[in-house]
């Protein structure tokens, strides 16, 4: 689980909203360059992926992301 989340949920009521603004150091770790590859849109449809932010990709190194800005 993500630290920062765990700790931001202490004390909810059951079905309580709360808006979350959790640091990197408390949630994935610091930014990282390697971690954030760019694709161009046109090679993701040219390989039967529908590009939708959010959406969940597999690299063919099984590397897993998610896509973030179109």
């Amino acid at each position: 689980m993500i630290e920062g989340f765990d700790r931001g949920v202490v004390g909810m009521a059951c079905w309580g909203e709360r808006r979350l603004i959790i640091a990197y150091d408390e949630a994935y770790g610091a930014h990282c360059a390697n971690r954030v590859m760019t694709i161009q849109i046109e090679k993701l449809t040219t390989a039967g992926i529908i590009p939708v932010v959010g959406k969940k990709i597999v690299t063919i190194h099984e590397h897993v992301g998610t896509i973030m800005i179109l």
